[in-house]
């Protein structure tokens, strides 16, 4: 099983500041250390609510990925 998501690529010579979880990006994002914050909608959702001002942020139309959260089959599925 092969399971792909969501990625983006940037030149090195930007110097394009990552973080490993979730908190502090959020926290960078709120503080306009960076423009653009990326995860799953539903975690995009989440986090809008949770700004000071949830009402001066858009989530942007278009997904670019489609990966199973919590993927299950039917007893028996070999495929």
């Amino acid at each position: 099983m092969f399971y792909d998501g969501q990625e983006f690529m940037v030149r090195k010579d930007l110097g394009v500041i990552t973080f490993e979880t979730g908190p502090p990006a959020t926290a960078a994002y709120e503080a306009r250390q960076c423009d653009v914050l990326t995860t799953d909608r539903s975690g995009l959702v989440s986090i809008r609510t949770g700004l000071a001002d949830p009402s001066a942020h858009v989530i942007l139309p278009g997904t670019i990925s489609e990966e199973p959260l919590g993927p299950v089959v039917p007893h028996g599925d070999e495929q």
